[in-house]
C-alpha cells in the first residue's frame, strides 16, 4: 500500500523534502500558528513552538496519512462495520485517527501507549517516524526501535518495514561494516 503521492498533506508541506520528523513537526505547527494570526485566534506569544502545538501538527500528519491510506477502513468504522484488518488490530476511531485496541487497557500506560496509532506501510511519514525511533534507542537495532516505536504507533508489517529502514542507516552501517576480508596472500618463495 504506497499511498505516498495522493496524499493532501497539511498546509500543502511536502514531507519528501525531510528527512527529520521533528523538522516537519516544526515547520507544521508554525505553519498552523501563522493561519491562527491571520485568522486572529488565540496563539502563544513564544518564539518557539510549544509542547501542545508539536501534538497538534503530529496528529495533524497522522491524520492525513491515514485518511488517504485506510479510506476503507475508515468508512466502514463510521458506519461501525468491519473487515479483516479491523478485526485483526480491534480499531476503533478517537475523533479523526484510527487507533488499536488491544489487551493494555488496565496497564499503567499513557493512553497513547495503550491505544497506538495506526501507520501505514511505505510511507514517507512513517519512515521518518522510525528514523526517529532508531535514533531514540541510539541506533541499537530493529527490534529495540520496534518496541521504541510501538509505545505510541503501530505500524502494518512493522518489523518488515523497521528493517528496510534501518538497511538504509548510513551510521549503522559504519559501525557494523562488512566481514572480514584477509589480506592476499604474497608470492611464495622460490624455495
Amino acid at each position: 500500500m504506497n499511498c505516498n503521492k495522493e496524499i493532501l498533506y497539511p498546509f500543502n508541506i511536502d514531507v519528501n523534502l525531510y528527512s527529520d520528523v521533528s523538522k516537519l513537526l516544526r515547520v507544521t505547527a508554525y505553519c498552523r500558528r501563522f493561519t491562527d494570526r491571520c485568522f486572529k485566534r488565540s496563539v502563544p506569544e513564544t518564539k518557539a513552538v510549544t509542547t501542545k502545538e508539536l501534538q497538534s501538527a503530529k496528529h495533524q500528519w497522522i491524520q492525513a496519512v491515514q485518511q488517504q491510506c485506510f479510506k476503507e477502513e475508515f468508512k466502514l468504522l463510521k458506519k461501525d462495520k468491519r473487515n479483516q484488518l479491523i478485526k485483526q488490530l480491534d480499531l476503533f476511531l478517537d475523533g479523526f485517527l484510527i487507533r488499536c485496541g488491544g489487551r493494555l487497557a488496565n496497564a499503567n500506560l499513557t493512553e497513547e501507549s495503550q491505544y497506538p496509532t495506526l501507520l501505514p506501510r511505505n510511507n514517507k511519514f512513517t519512515t521518518l517516524v522510525i528514523e526517529k525511533a532508531h535514533e531514540k534507542v541510539f541506533h541499537f537495532g530493529s527490534r529495540s526501535t520496534l518496541a521504541e516505536m510501538r509505545l505510541s504507533h503501530w505500524i502494518l508489517h512493522g518489523l518488515t518495514e523497521a528493517n528496510s529502514v534501518l538497511r538504509k542507516c548510513l551510521i549503522c552501517r559504519r559501525v557494523q561494516g562488512g566481514a572480514f576480508k584477509p589480506p592476499k596472500m604474497a608470492q611464495m618463495p622460490a624455495e
